[in-house]
């Protein structure tokens, strides 16, 4: 299995002042800022780095939806430091 992260805190700019993280949404050309990071747990590695990627720009509820289609699972630390789950993920924690 790949575990994969996208999240803005390693790569990243700064501009007068303002952190922009370098994954850009194709929607308003500028960073987004619902999540800190998105890790992606899969047997692919390639396809865990681009769904990290995708799901980076979606909302919560549309990657939630997507990564239900595939064969892979998902965490979500939210700009608040809150963390969600894909459906299967926390089955691959070590208790």
């Amino acid at each position: 299995m790949a575990l994969v992260s996208s999240g803005d805190y390693e790569r990243y700019y700064i501009h007068k002042g303002e952190v922009y993280a370098h994954i850009i949404d194709p929607k308003t050309l500028f960073p987004p800022r619902q999540f800190r990071e998105v890790t992606i747990l899969a047997k692919d590695s390639g396809k865990a780095d681009a769904y990290s990627t995708a799901l980076f720009i979606m909302s919560l509820e549309e990657g939630k939806e997507f990564i239900r289609q595939k064969d892979a699972e998902a965490m979500w630390v939210l700009a608040d430091g809150t963390v969600e789950y894909s459906e299967g993920f926390r089955s691959y924690e070590k208790p």
